[in-house]
């Protein structure tokens, strides 16, 4: 099965207009953007951008040390995993499903990504 293949079967069946490129699908649903990629092992990752961390070391400091409490108190209720990017700029959510995963639990983690977005902005990005 191509890299693709997966990916581009759920984008089609459930994402009008959806056009994987290199194993990738990127998602939009309101204001929060969903990358949909395949990993080397067969499971399929998905992340969303929370917020850009403050240049200002203060401030990165207090965002990370609330979204670190944020995390640890959602650990048990969920599969979702908080993330930093590769240049320390960006908190992210990452879940992901196994290759044996059925369309109906890709579209699962999705909506519950997305979700968990939301509510991670609303703790995050509360003044």
């Amino acid at each position: 099965m191509s890299k693709d293949s997966r990916i581009a079967r759920w984008g089609a069946q459930h994402v009008s207009g959806a056009q994987p490129r290199e194993g990738r699908l990127a998602l939009s649903f309101d204001d929060v953007r969903v990358s949909l990629s395949e990993l080397s092992d067969g499971r399929l990752l998905a992340q969303a951008r929370i917020v850009d961390l403050p240049l200002a070391p203060g401030r990165r400091e207090t965002l990370v040390q609330r979204a670190m409490q944020c995390s640890l108190a959602r650990l048990g209720s969920n599969s979702l995993a908080l993330v930093a990017d590769a240049e320390e700029a960006a908190l992210w959510l990452q879940g992901s499903v196994e290759p044996t995963a059925t369309d109906m639990d890709i579209s699962a983690m999705v909506e519950r990504l997305i979700n968990e977005i939301q509510a991670w902005r609303e703790v995050l990005c509360a003044r």
